[in-house]
């Protein structure tokens, strides 16, 4: 079964939590590493890899980053 990771990584992340993400994403690695291609098992490990990458980008990207990347500017959706 995959690992659901909250969103509340979006708040610093310790030092803890980042070692339990990096591990998470070894074991998800290893589990798509080792199933065939285009099998359920190597679909559903890699899209828990990708879920474990962006929780740990999430937590590691200042928020004045974020907030600004969604904020319509002039020429790109403001009115």
């Amino acid at each position: 079964m995959a690992a659901r990771f909250s969103s509340g990584w979006e708040s610093e992340m310790t030092d803890q939590a980042r070692v339990g993400l990096m591990s998470q994403h070894v074991a998800a690695r290893r589990r798509r590493d080792a199933a065939p291609l285009d099998s359920a098992g190597y679909r559903e490990a890699s899209e828990e890899v990708a879920r474990i990458e962006i929780a740990i980008a999430a937590a590691e990207e200042p928020t004045s980053v974020i907030s600004a990347a969604a904020t319509p500017t002039e020429g790109h959706g403001a009115r």
